[in-house]
């Protein structure tokens, strides 16, 4: 998660100590690039599993 991508378009928890989220599939976040993505009828999305730590 170095390099944050937008927007979210979901999200969904697994267990107590990770989730799924669903990003749009691009390199960038300038606006006119997520312009395009949304009026697209083709939404290439990633899906990214992400571990929380215990703090035990």
């Amino acid at each position: 998660m170095l390099k944050p991508t937008w927007p979210i378009i979901s999200y969904e928890w697994i267990d107590n100590n990770h989730f799924t989220i669903e990003t749009a599939a691009l390199e960038t976040s300038e606006y006119n690039v997520l312009k395009d993505w949304f009026d697209s009828n083709d939404r290439e999305t990633r899906k990214v599993t992400i571990r929380l730590n215990s703090l035990d």
